[in-house]
């Protein structure tokens, strides 16, 4: 493993956890997916609940990128699998919700699909991937070559 610079006490606590944390909010957020339909909240973020749909799940991926980052294992190739990986999931929770005696709708999916790939893009974009996994960043030269 590799030596991990001067951390706060508070993100030395999110590095050592991050996995446990990214774990325990996926399973909060299935089982609040696949509860049956909960009491009307009176507070309304929007209209259809598409905000919340696409928050949970840009956190759901936020938690995976630092989760898997703090392991050195989120190489570019990894981003990718994860995304499918997540999609995937967001996709089977909205199927499956009927069984539920929940309503199943493609709209709070592209909503999860649209969380999901924001952050991802983002992590593309920004090279936020482990460098020790992938030569592309590895090689990139500095601002001091």
């Amino acid at each position: 493993m590799h030596s991990l610079p001067d951390h706060t006490p508070k993100q030395a606590f999110f590095h050592r956890y991050a996995t446990h944390i990214w774990l325990a909010y996926w399973i909060t957020l299935t089982g609040l997916l696949h509860s049956p339909k909960l009491p009307h909240v009176p507070i309304r973020i929007s209209k259809d609940g598409l905000v919340a749909h696409f928050t949970a799940f840009a956190i759901l991926t936020v938690l995976c990128v630092f989760a898997r980052r703090s392991r050195n294992k989120f190489s570019r190739r990894a981003l990718f699998l994860w995304t499918f990986a997540l999609l995937a999931f967001g996709a089977t929770s909205e199927t499956v919700q009927p069984l539920t005696n929940r309503s199943s709708d493609w709209l709070d999916f592209l909503a999860n699909a649209a969380g999901i790939l924001t952050v991802m893009l983002i992590v593309l974009k920004k090279r936020l991937f482990t460098p020790e996994t992938s030569p592309a960043i590895a090689l990139k030269p500095t601002d001091s070559d």
